[in-house]
């Protein structure tokens, strides 16, 4: 804290003094002026007495109050997304120490007034295991916070499925390449899906029982169209086990 007295008047220079104290923490200089860091809260009337180069004296009675310190608050923002596909993940709820909220259909979550300091961020949905991030406030906003989420297997462990390009060309191949998913579980119900690196789905796929244990994907979307180039994302649903991995097509 810091302020100067001020005296109208007689003949300068002044000289100040405080015949009753300052608030805990506070000085006053000759020249008037008042500063330091008050280590109590509330209100105290001091008088202060001026004197100028002829001795003429006044006095003043002025109160200080010292209210406690407000803290800054800032925000954590960011996205809960799929680990394996990147696909945003809409109503997660998202939680830290006496705050939660729920993620928007564009799976952002916004935690507001935070004072500075470090924070366990965790978010949890439904079909995915909860993650716990560590966030800390210095001065600022903290933006960009990405929380990845792990789909829980309802099966029995994993797919035993193996990923081969049906031609000689090797993966990554190209995109007139067929892409065979082999040694699929003949006797449960099959669901796959594709999807881009950033998250979009390419196509779902529900072979139901697939008794032949293979299907061959033609590297067409699910509007018929064949697909670019690039890295893609592949979930296979077995009965509630789940398989996943990534194919480079160019």
């Amino acid at each position: 804290y810091s302020a100067t007295l001020t005296a109208t008047g007689g003949t300068a220079p002044y000289s100040w003094t405080n015949t009753t104290a300052l608030p805990a923490g506070l000085t006053l200089s000759a020249a008037g002026a008042i500063s330091g860091t008050p280590t109590a809260v509330g209100s105290t009337t001091t008088t202060f007495r001026v004197t100028d180069s002829l001795s003429a004296v006044a006095t003043k009675d002025l109160c200080i109050t010292v209210q406690s310190a407000t803290s800054p608050k800032y925000k954590i923002t960011g996205n809960v997304k799929d680990t394996i596909t990147s696909v945003v993940i809409p109503g997660a709820t998202v939680m830290t120490t006496g705050v939660s909220t729920t993620t928007s259909a564009s799976g952002y979550y916004e935690i507001p007034n935070l004072s500075p300091g470090t924070y366990q961020v965790c978010a949890v949905a439904s079909g995915y295991q909860s993650s716990t991030i560590t966030v800390t406030i210095v001065s600022g906003n903290i933006t960009g916070r990405t929380i990845s989420l792990t789909p829980v297997s309802t099966g029995n462990g994993d797919a035993d499925v193996d990923v081969i390009i049906a031609v000689p060309a090797p993966n990554p191949g190209t995109v007139e390449d067929k892409v065979t998913f082999m040694k699929l579980p003949s006797d449960k119900e099959i669901t796959i899906s594709i999807y881009t690196i950033a998250g979009n789905k390419v196509l779902e796929k529900n072979l139901g029982v697939c008794g032949t244990g293979n299907w061959l994907w033609d590297c067409l979307n699910k509007d018929g169209n064949k697909i670019s180039s690039g890295l893609y994302t592949y979930v296979i649903n077995a009965g509630g086990a789940i398989k996943k991995g990534k194919i480079a097509i160019k």
